[in-house]
């Protein structure tokens, strides 16, 4: 640590900072001690900062967390069963079921997986 603030000169070097200027010093949003170039969860709230990204919340905020309401680890916008209860989401705005709801499931009178809503034989 050549300049003695903290972080080595070879952190230094991973994290983009000059380890000879001590006012050169690397950003670590969470303070885990990993530098945000090299941390994968820049804000600590076990959300990767790429999955972050495609779901639209902010990677350097941990209160800006995907919503996932079937706790699957996908986000809701890039799940296709926001509830996890084997019916898509299309699929249940289709038959008039709420997606956000594992108990909201269409009626399926002959199992073909197709709902009565919109099934010409249901029987």
């Amino acid at each position: 640590d050549d300049d003695g603030d903290g972080w080595s000169d070879s952190d230094e070097t991973s994290c983009g900072t000059e380890s000879n200027n001590s006012t050169s010093i690397p950003t670590d949003t969470d303070s885990d001690g990993i530098c945000d170039p090299v941390d994968t969860d820049d804000d600590g709230d076990g959300w990767n900062d790429t999955d972050e990204s495609d779901c639209g919340t902010n990677s350097t905020n941990s209160s800006s967390i995907p919503l996932d309401t079937d706790s699957d680890g996908i986000c809701d916008i890039l799940d296709s069963d926001d509830d996890n209860d084997s019916w898509s989401d299309t699929d249940e705005d289709l038959c008039g079921t709420d997606s956000k709801n594992s108990t909201s499931i269409p009626e399926d009178t002959d199992g073909d997986r197709i709902c009565n809503f919109i099934d010409d034989d249901d029987d």
